[in-house]
């Protein structure tokens, strides 16, 4: 994203602030009442707050967006305790004694007596208010955290740490890859149903339908491979910059090859394993996409299928790629 311009920022501003001042004004002329005013500027403000958040100033630091928060709320505040001194017929500059105004109006109609259904609605979006205001600053402090933990510096991996991340993502690739095949070999009775049930249709109306609820079946693995191959691809990635800073270290400071001997053996067995599987995988692919031409909607889902799966792929030719890597330095040891 694009880092925004001054005017982009103060154009967010003034158009939460121009939408704020048109529900006021509305106030001001009876058109709603001053507390529905209060409600629709509060929520202005949240937005307006949310925008500079978010869109207008994604890449400042977070010290710089607290900055235009607090000055858009103060500008809204100051706008609001404005409209009811300008509602009462009183200044609107005298800021220090308009600051009580909207505390002393809602005191005063708590203590005011209402229709029954009345002070139930308007008691329901005052908690709504509440709660999306408890949410929004729940919110607002875990983009805060969370921008500066990401601006602090981390320390560079050292041969341990690498080490760590492989002995970890190693030992959970097995329960990644048990569960992706159990999907793989679901795939294929499924699929096998739906095409003898095709053979049986006597009319292309139901053919199509029996199309559709195929490419529907097959749809509903390829939810099942997208929610998988997020903390899949997180494991082959640390599992592939373990290989690779591991692999550095040992090619600056070479150990002597026997003390190694036996984890090259281990490594050499994995790296054909990752590159078996991932060939089966690729062939799997290569079958799903010359199934196709049957109908648009089932062709669609294909489509979809080998997608997801194309990932997985990705990632364990990274993988092997990171690992026969290592196990060429390895290899080289004298």
């Amino acid at each position: 994203m694009e880092p925004s311009s001054p005017k982009r920022i103060v154009a967010g501003a003034l158009f939460a602030l121009f939408v704020a001042l048109i529900i006021a004004a509305l106030a001001v002329f009876g058109v709603i009442s001053m507390t529905l005013g209060h409600i629709f500027m509060i929520c202005a403000c949240a937005v307006g707050v949310l925008i500079i958040w978010t869109e207008l100033i994604p890449a400042k630091p977070a010290r710089h967006k607290l900055a235009f928060t607090v000055a858009l709320i103060g500008i809204m505040f100051i706008a609001d305790c404005a409209i009811v001194a300008i509602r009462r017929g009183e200044n609107p500059l005298s800021i220090i004694r308009l600051s009580g105004v909207p505390f002393g109006a809602a005191r005063h109609w708590w203590s005011g007596s209402h229709g029954r259904w009345f002070d139930k609605a308007l008691g329901a979006i005052y908690a709504l208010a509440f709660i999306f205001a408890v949410l929004f600053i729940a919110a607002l402090g875990k983009v805060i955290s969370t921008t500066a933990s990401a601006r602090k510096p981390k320390a560079a991996k050292g041969f341990l740490d690498y080490r760590l991340d492989v002995e970890t993502a190693i030992a959970a690739l097995p329960r990644r890859i048990e569960e992706i095949s159990k999907i793989m070999t679901e795939v294929a009775p499924t699929l096998s149903k739906h095409v003898a049930t095709l053979i049986k249709a006597s009319s292309a109306a139901e053919q199509v339908k029996i199309a559709k609820a195929a490419a529907s079946s097959l749809d509903g693995y390829s939810r099942r491979v997208n929610n998988l191959r997020v903390r899949y691809v997180e494991n082959g990635k640390l599992l592939s910059e373990g290989f690779i800073g591991w692999s550095a270290w040992i090619s600056k400071r070479p150990p002597a090859k026997s003390s190694v001997a036996e984890f090259a053996e281990l490594l050499r067995s994995f790296t054909k394993n990752v590159g078996v599987a991932n060939d089966a995988l690729n062939q799997y692919m290569a079958a799903m996409m010359d199934g196709k031409g049957a109908s648009s909607a089932l062709d669609a889902a294909i489509d979809r299928h080998v997608a997801s799966w194309s990932v997985i792929s990705l990632t364990n030719g990274g993988i092997f790629d990171a690992s026969t890597r290592f196990l060429g330095i390895l290899d080289a040891l004298a």
